[in-house]
């Protein structure tokens, strides 16, 4: 076998390896990666109106019935956020936080002021600043951590997706204002079909008809976030799940359900009625044929 020959092979051979993806793995991947789309993002300067606009760090989560919220904080002096998400028990390694946005500038150089947060609010692409995505197992219950390269003061925002589609429950890591924004056509609180636990400091409809819960200085205990994975599991017990007030849970549904529950529940009494006037009425009947013949069995014996 000359030279060209085994020359010919060997490309021959490469190029069977290629078409066949058996060394896909060593292919470059795509390293242009996509800019992050702050456009997606609602970036509200919401501030405590119980402290006369001072600042405390927010969160404001955008329920959605697709099993994803938006997510978005409000960080002053800030160079790390926890967050203890509820994962679906099964095994699936997924990301959970997904499209982080930072929109934010140096701590150092920028105070904490409405001018200040309604100026960064109306950029209209992500800052400069690097951030990285981490994850951690702390006492049996994940966490996942958004680092910056500083400290920084400004609006941060992602994606995160949640088990259930209309059920959802945060456990805040530090003190707080959480707000948690309905979806426009649903509503909550309605004690058979669900309300917030435990009941918001305030709510009040925004310009978007969407219902808006708020509650203030809100601190929670990352460990109690084990007992709501539980419940999401599922327990033999009948009883309804137990939610920790360390905890934020808002069940949430159409604003026609409790009417619909109303008439459905109206509609099962109504067929309960009929039976039961049904099965009276048979046993009447069934009384009266019984005493008419005793009566003719009384007659023949005459």
């Amino acid at each position: 076998m000359n030279y060209k020959t085994a020359l010919l092979l060997v490309s021959v051979l490469i190029s069977t390896l290629f078409a066949s993806g058996c060394i896909d793995q060593i292919v470059p991947m795509n390293e242009t990666n996509e800019e992050p789309d702050n456009s997606k993002y609602e970036l509200d300067v919401f501030l405590d109106k119980t402290e006369n606009d001072t600042f405390v760090n927010t969160t404001t989560f955008y329920l959605s019935t697709n099993q994803s919220v938006e997510a978005v904080h409000m960080v002053k002096n800030s160079k790390e956020l926890d967050i203890v998400p509820i994962e679906e028990l099964g095994g699936v390694d997924k990301s959970i936080i997904s499209d982080v946005v930072v929109i934010a500038e140096d701590a150092n150089n920028t105070q904490a002021t409405i001018k200040n947060f309604e100026r960064l609010s109306d950029r209209k692409e992500p800052s400069n600043i690097n951030h990285t995505v981490t994850d951690n197992v702390v006492g049996g219950q994940k966490h996942i951590y958004i680092g910056f390269n500083e400290s920084i003061t400004g609006f941060v925002a992602y994606m995160m997706d949640i088990p259930s589609k209309q059920d959802f429950t945060y456990n805040p890591t530090s003190p707080s204002i959480i707000r948690f924004v309905i979806p426009e056509g649903y509503s909550t609180g309605n004690p058979v079909i669900g309300r917030p636990r435990p009941s918001p400091d305030d709510k009040y409809y925004d310009d978007k008809g969407r219902l808006n819960l708020i509650w203030y200085n809100f601190e929670g205990d990352p460990a109690s976030i084990l007992d709501q994975v539980r419940d999401l599991a599922g327990s033999d017990d009948s009883e309804e799940p137990q939610y920790s007030q360390d905890s934020i849970n808002v069940k949430f549904y159409p604003e026609n359900a409790p009417l619909m529950l109303l008439i459905g529940t109206m509609g099962l009494s109504l067929g309960a009625l009929t039976v039961v006037i049904y099965y009276r009425n048979e046993r009447k009947k069934l009384k009266k044929e019984h005493e008419w013949l005793d009566e003719l069995e009384n007659e023949k014996k005459r």
